[in-house]
């Protein structure tokens, strides 16, 4: 068959190049442009374009062999196919970029995730008040400070206290000049001697002790109330969470957890303990560490992470406990 390419609607189309052109349909206008095919800028056009390109892919190898010189039927099929490969390449650069810019933003979102947070730190106890010691009252404001006390008073506080009373010192008698007479009691006629010889004593006022004054009182409760011992706090069974989760405790787990030890602590293996109670099937176990925030979207050092471990485990109840928690099932 004679080589009659590039001589317009009177060249001979070969068989051989019938059919679809992908150079044609991916780089539509480009491929025009170098195959002497004006029409296929048409694909520019807003309302016609998409029939253009369409069309293109159709009629592109006819109108490619009737535009352009060609040397053989091979040579023009030799072109076509790098046109139709440059497409391509053109076509998945674009996708390629986007999921590779996809898994880094995630590798990036995981490493910001797998950073620990530091713990909130455990509050002080409170600071417990020491009683005052037994016998030593407080001071009392100037306003509220007490009058002098009676011997009574003081022999009444005692004996509620339990201590013996303090004798008090006698008062001095006054110093009687040594010229001064004596003087002389007078006695009435009808006494009898040796009746009254004694002087007149004026009774002293008594307060009964059943009934002490407010500050004895005082006294009394302070040196009987007992002194209450602060608790000293305890420290967890294990150290980590993750020996807890192994050794299948729950109740270590939340003891762990109360403490204040960092959920999603990981091991040398970089496995957290949500991962671990994953891959043991330990339902209620990562339902507590859920519950405790433990974050179920980490990946391990092997790429597994606490849905994969349920995964490979064919675990329905851990797959739908961590679709709960936000997980998607990939």
């Amino acid at each position: 068959m004679d080589n009659t390419s590039g001589q317009g609607k009177a060249a001979t189309i070969p068989d051989e190049i019938r059919g679809w052109s992908w150079g044609a349909f991916l780089l539509n206008w480009i491929w025009g442009l170098f195959n002497r095919t004006w029409i296929a800028l048409a694909v520019l056009l807003p309302v016609i374009g998409f029939v253009v390109w369409i069309i293109l892919g159709i009629k592109g190898n006819e109108w490619a062999w009737r535009n352009k010189r060609w040397d053989d039927v091979e040579h023009f099929k030799r072109v076509q196919r790098k046109w139709a490969i440059a497409g391509v390449v053109l076509l998945l650069a674009p996708i390629a970029a986007i999921l590779v810019a996809v898994f880094v933003l995630d590798m990036g979102a995981d490493t910001f995730k797998d950073a620990p947070t530091a713990a909130a730190p455990a509050k002080a106890p409170a600071p417990v008040a020491k009683p005052p010691a037994p016998g030593v009252p407080k001071a009392a404001p100037a306003s509220a400070a007490p009058g002098p006390v009676a011997a009574s008073d003081v022999a009444a506080a005692a004996a509620v206290a339990g201590a013996k009373p303090a004798s008090l010192p006698a008062a001095a008698p006054a110093p009687v000049p040594a010229s001064a007479p004596v003087p002389t009691p007078a006695v009435a006629p009808d006494a009898k001697p040796g009746a009254d010889d004694a002087p007149p004593r004026t009774a002293a006022r008594k307060r009964p002790a059943s009934s002490p004054k407010p500050f004895a009182a005082t006294v009394a409760a302070a040196a009987s109330a007992p002194v209450a011992a602060a608790e000293p706090r305890q420290s967890p069974r294990f150290n980590d969470i993750m020996s807890a989760v192994i050794a299948g405790d729950e109740a270590g787990v939340r003891e762990t957890i109360a403490f204040g030890i960092y959920v999603d602590r990981r091991d040398s293996n970089g496995m957290t303990p949500l991962m671990a109670a994953a891959a043991r099937r330990e339902l209620n176990m990562a339902r507590l560490l859920l519950e405790a925030g433990a974050d179920p979207r980490r990946v391990g050092d092997n790429g597994r992470s606490a849905m994969g471990f349920a995964r490979e485990n064919d675990d329905a109840g851990m797959v739908a406990l961590l679709r709960r928690y936000g997980v998607p099932e990939r």
